[in-house]
């Protein structure tokens, strides 16, 4: 899927993951395509403190579960509180049902595993950025 997002604004997005050459692929392949990350961060704590003094709020938060600091379930609870609007795109490597469904029930719009295609990650930023 080499086509770039054609919207009238490029969508700021945030990628929260601890590990720095998967948080550093996602932004390339993201910026590759078109979209515009905005924050790279290593964990929960580092978003919700440069969210709190931010002058632009991002529309999407790739959050990886399983992090340091501040794991991604936390996270998602005290994002929704500080920024509801953001949509958020759990992103992992955890096929535990039961995460995955509670990560769903505290307000985070979809979930992918971490060893899908860039295809498929393009598509469900698509699909929450048209939603």
């Amino acid at each position: 899927m080499k086509q770039a997002y054609a919207l009238n604004a490029r969508p700021i997005i945030a990628v929260v993951d601890d590990h720095p050459l998967m948080r550093k692929t996602i932004c390339q392949v993201l910026e590759s395509q078109g979209l515009h990350v905005e924050l790279q961060l290593a964990n929960g704590q580092e978003l919700l403190d440069t969210l709190s003094r931010a002058a632009s709020i991002p529309q999407i938060c790739i959050l990886d579960i399983q992090m340091s600091v501040m794991n991604g379930l936390d996270t998602l609870k005290k994002l929704r509180e500080l920024c509801p609007g953001i949509k958020t795109l759990v992103y992992s490597f955890t096929t535990n049902e039961r995460i995955i469904r509670e990560m769903m029930n505290h307000g985070a719009e979809d979930y992918l595993f971490k060893g899908c295609s860039v295809d498929e990650l393009l598509f469900k930023l698509q699909q929450l950025l048209l939603h």
